[in-house]
């Protein structure tokens, strides 16, 4: 019979690697990693799962905090699997983040000579910042329908009465939720500009309404259905940055890839001769051109389709790479190996790439840095998403 307490172990956390997981090492040198811990904790941990290379392991009990530690707001934390970072202060989430950067464009993209990170953009607000929620159905204690999210381990979905990462708005509709708003798709949750809530099922209708968003205090246009960012003040923030860049060296031309409604297209590309955008989805396609129209923004063209089916003939159009812009900002799967690819054999003189997933974005600079005479001359980070384990960042590259 096993020994349940020959799984048990104390060892101090010195890292946290992307996804939230702290990591120490066992008495044999292997590295563990054990959820809901900081840099600096001795916990008592117990095994869960061993590997070749790794072991996983559930935090049994907090010997000693670590200095960065606090008290989480929410009543689920460590069963829901929407926020890692709770038990992290601001600042100690904002250096693991910017750590984690730096580490998977070195492990991953092989890139050693790195400018530093750029002051990070924090979120003017760490809870209540979500202009968007996804809920899925559920029953409750009772047995009653009920909406909530995924568990940790993704297994199952737990019923929610509050969200401190929601916008007041959207818990103030999520506490209106009665068992007869619950269907047997997910439920999204959507604050408009003006603080109204709107609400859609599954996938939404075909005609679904357009809600009016603003970007750094300018009216935009977005379809319900459609995506955008989920914290407002970080977007505005990143978008300005973006446009900073843009204007430390003026192109003639702009191409906008995964260009969504046209909010880098239309803000950034005010100083451009020729604005191209290409976007798969075709309600963001007609938003951009509406958007377009309203802003009197006449020199953008908006190309409705993949982007790795577009691109490739749109660079063969374009003879002259020089003073060309390229605007990446891919689903977080990043930008398949054929845009890549292009870009690397059409060589714009500036790309930036802007991200929501490291491990993406550091393989698709390893591909194209690989092939081409580019250096990464600025990067920066945007916590977008606070007390969770994702952030925004953004690369900009320059042709040697």
């Amino acid at each position: 019979m096993t020994n349940p307490d020959s799984d048990l172990f104390d060892l101090e956390i010195g890292d946290i690697a992307y996804g939230g997981d702290g990591v120490g090492h066992l008495p044999d040198g292997m590295a563990v990693f054990v959820p809901f811990t900081a840099i600096g904790d001795l916990a008592r941990i117990r095994l869960t799962e061993r590997k070749k290379s790794f072991a996983r392991a559930e935090l049994v009990e907090l010997l000693k905090a670590g200095p960065g530690r606090t008290t989480p707001k929410c009543p689920y934390y460590g069963t829901c699997g929407g926020c890692q970072y709770q038990h992290l202060d601001p600042n100690t989430e904002l250096q693991v983040k910017t750590k984690q950067l730096l580490a998977a464009l070195q492990r991953i993209g092989h890139l050693e000579e790195l400018p530093p990170v750029e002051p990070v953009v924090a979120s003017d607000e760490v809870y209540g910042y979500r202009n968007k929620v996804v809920l899925h159905p559920t029953r409750d204690a009772e047995d009653n329908p009920a909406y909530g999210y995924h568990t940790l381990d993704g297994g199952s979905i737990i019923p929610v009465a509050t969200c401190p990462i929601a916008n007041p708005h959207l818990q103030s509709a999520i506490d209106a939720l009665q068992a007869q708003d619950v269907r047997p798709v997910p439920l999204t949750l959507r604050r408009a500009e003006n603080n109204r809530v709107f609400r859609y099922y599954g996938k939404g209708a075909k005609h679904a309404p357009w809600l009016r968003e603003s970007i750094l205090g300018h009216r935009i246009n977005v379809p319900l259905t459609a995506f955008t960012q989920v914290n407002d003040f970080v977007a505005d923030a990143m978008v300005r940055w973006l446009q900073q860049q843009a204007k430390a060296a003026p192109s003639k031309v702009l191409i906008d890839l995964y260009c969504g409604v046209g909010i880098f297209a239309l803000t950034i590309g005010n100083k451009a001769q020729r604005v191209i955008g290409i976007e798969r989805d075709r309600e963001s396609v007609k938003a951009a051109r509406f958007n377009a129209s309203q802003w009197d923004f006449k020199k953008a063209i908006l190309k409705g389709g993949p982007v790795e089916s577009v691109l490739p003939s749109l660079l063969d159009e374009m003879k002259n790479p020089d003073k060309t812009l390229v605007i990446i900002d891919p689903p977080r799967g990043g930008c398949e190996k054929s845009v890549i690819d292009a870009l690397a054999d059409w060589r714009p003189s500036r790309i930036f790439y802007v991200s929501c997933n490291p491990t993406s974005l550091s393989r698709d600079l390893k591909r194209l840095l690989d092939r081409t005479g580019y250096t990464i001359s600025k990067l920066a980070l945007f916590d977008m998403f606070p007390q969770t384990a994702h952030f925004e960042s953004a690369v900009v590259l320059e042709r040697k």
